[in-house]
């Protein structure tokens, strides 16, 4: 199932407005999604409640016990502690029998709505790092829970929210629980909700590990190998034939082989030009070890067809990661789609390494620390790379002035009861609840559409890496590279495309030349922030895949997007000062703007879309 909606009324006074709602929303759902779904299902399950339920494939996530109490689910659930795929009535049966708390024997990607009759009540809740985002919205006489932000317009009006806006100009995603639209938040992770008699309470069911890991670091590897292998049996259970990411990092790897090793079919894919380096070495690694490996390219019908691309991603991302990279990662999951019947990546593969907290180490001299430098932080992580403001209105650069307290507002916040423990795991929760939002919510996108999994995010994976101590992560992840050569010692001697490293552990002899060609490549990534910092853009890995340029230029001359950059009929043209946004695109329109002007356009214009189109949600007085 791609998703669920729920709309709970608050009382038996608005029955004639109950009605009207659902017929509203039967019509709107049907005119904005129904040409992105396999089916939509409308039920009204209980008295109080009408749930929408948008189906990619004819597997049924709802079950009713026949005496008024019901469950849907949307993702895929396993059991935690067995190798177990769930059905929608497995996990009725299971919260007969664990109550609320059934919540904790679950692993997977999944959001679960269900009512107990017998309760009058309802339960929402989601796995530990929010995989399936759901919104919520309320007002005096309904709530929502939703799948997609457009949907809450009929509940509550959108309004702009500043600091959403100005976390995704910063980054290229929404980072915190807020979103675009100002009274809607976004459920938070390991999040139980339950509306009985008019009000929502909320619980945490799952909390960040408080200490390190009392296993050796043998008994760590050995414990992550068998699970990233049962995490391939688990996924084998609903995937017959998947199709893998497969690039030079370290991540994606280790998932590969992981099937590899128990004789599970597997394909793999990559992304970029012929001649890109990446899809190079990818084509060399997989002819030495025997691995199926496809190339995906941006066709003439992607370039074609991005408009289409982009509002459908938009769409179904509700516009938290703007449509330029939705609409190139939805083609490229349409194209794998060809050689397998679900999808795997390598997300989450920074909390088995020191991705997200190697620099303050490296600085430190690999000193253990509890105390994160503010101003480092900040320069290295959230602030790394400015974008142009001049077009932006007073009241919006009000809020930017603000970026430095805010992003350590929402640092500090997720520390509570974790501030002494040692600085990976601080990081590593700051992460694992914000920052990896830009790989959960690409994600969740795909997940939308075709059946996706990211193992290295499993609970059953990560309660085995987030414990584990920096000094067992720190240069590229000696834990890693053990679990590696424990899986596939072949391809552990492959380089990655971290300075050409690769997996193998490391000891007396082989760490010297190791550490020269990781220190080589970690400066160099320095250098290129400090670049970024001062205003000399460096491309990214992503960029460099692909000339983007002339697709975006093409697609800027489209109706579509000139009725979207008209200041005067923009849904958002509150952040914006009319005669400098005219300035800025007539840039555009002279072809003189740069790759990462196009890019922060293309933010505007996915949040612009994304208000418009749930106008048509608004309810009619």
């Amino acid at each position: 199932m791609a998703g669920a909606l729920l709309l709970v009324r608050k009382n038996d006074q608005a029955d004639d407005l109950f009605g009207k709602m659902c017929d509203h929303l039967k019509t709107q759902v049907g005119q904005t999604f129904s040409g992105l779904f396999k089916n939509i299902e409308y039920r009204q399950a209980d008295r109080k409640s009408f749930l929408v339920i948008f189906k990619k494939a004819d597997r049924d996530k709802f079950y009713s016990d026949g005496k008024g109490s019901w469950i849907v689910y949307e993702g895929t659930v396993f059991a935690l502690r067995q190798t177990k795929l769930h059905s929608a009535q497995s996990l009725w049966d299971l919260y007969l029998e664990k109550g609320r708390d059934f919540f904790d024997e679950l692993d997977g990607h999944f959001v679960i709505k269900l009512y107990d009759a017998q309760k009058d009540e309802y339960i929402i809740g989601n796995d530990i790092i929010k995989s399936r985002s759901t919104y919520l919205a309320e007002n005096d006489k309904f709530i929502m829970f939703t799948p997609f932000l457009v949907t809450t317009a009929a509940v509550t009006e959108p309004q702009p929210d500043f600091d959403a806006f100005n976390e995704m100009f910063w980054r290229y995603y929404v980072l915190s629980k807020r979103t675009l639209f100002k009274n809607v938040r976004r459920l938070s992770p390991a999040t139980i909700l339950s509306v009985k008699n008019e009000t929502v309470e909320e619980k945490t069911y799952w909390h960040f590990p408080e200490t390190h890991t009392k296993l050796t670091f043998r008994e760590t590897t050995k414990k992550l190998t068998e699970s990233l292998q049962e995490s391939a049996r688990l996924i084998n259970t609903i995937l017959k034939k998947p199709v893998s990411d497969l690039t030079l990092g370290q991540d994606s790897r280790l998932i590969v082989a992981s099937f590899l090793k128990q004789n599970l079919a597997i394909q793999t894919s990559t992304f970029g030009k012929d001649d890109f380096s990446e899809v190079q070495g990818v084509k060399a690694l997989s002819q030495r070890n025997g691995i199926a490996n496809n190339i995906i390219s941006l066709s003439s019908d992607f370039e074609k067809n991005f408009g289409e691309y982009f509002k459908k991603t938009a769409l179904l991302a509700s516009s938290d990661e703007p449509g330029h990279i939705l609409g190139r990662i939805l083609f490229m999951r349409e194209q794998q789609s060809q050689w397998g019947d679900g999808m795997l990546n390598g997300a989450g593969g920074p909390f088995y390494k020191d991705c997200f907290w190697e620099e303050f180490y490296t600085f430190n001299f690999y000193r253990e620390s509890k105390q994160l430098n503010r101003q480092l932080f900040l320069k290295l992580r959230p602030l790394n790379k400015n974008y142009p403001d001049h077009f932006f209105s007073k009241k919006f650069l009000e809020t930017k002035a603000k970026s430095a307290d805010y992003f350590w507002e929402m640092f500090d916040e997720s520390q509570q009861g974790i501030k002494e423990m040692p600085l990976s795991m601080q990081i590593d929760k700051f992460a694992l609840t914000y920052w990896q939002n830009y790989a959960v919510r690409a994600n969740d996108m795909a997940n939308t559409v075709f059946d996706s999994f990211s193992p290295l995010l499993f609970r059953r994976n990560l309660e085995i890496g987030l414990p584990s101590p920096a000094r067992w992560r720190w240069n590229k992840s000696n834990l890693q590279r053990a679990v590696m050569f424990a899986i596939n010692s072949k391809l552990a001697k492959e380089p990655t495309d971290f300075g050409g490293i690769n997996m193998m552990p490391k000891n007396i002899i082989t760490f010297v030349p190791f550490y020269t060609r990781y220190v080589l490549r970690q400066t160099a990534r320095m250098r290129n922030k400090i670049l970024n910092k001062i205003g000399i853009q460096k491309k990214t890995h992503l960029q460099e895949a692909w000339d983007y340029l002339p697709i975006y230029k093409e697609f800027f001359k489209s109706d579509f997007v000139q009725r979207q950059i008209n200041p005067e009929k923009m849904a958002i043209s509150e952040i914006l000062d009319f005669e400098k946004w005219n300035e800025w695109i007539a840039g555009f329109e002279s072809g003189q703007q740069s790759l990462n002007n196009y890019e922060l356009l293309f933010k505007i214009i996915s949040m612009n879309y994304i208000f418009e189109t749930a106008r048509k949600f608004s309810l009619p007085e």
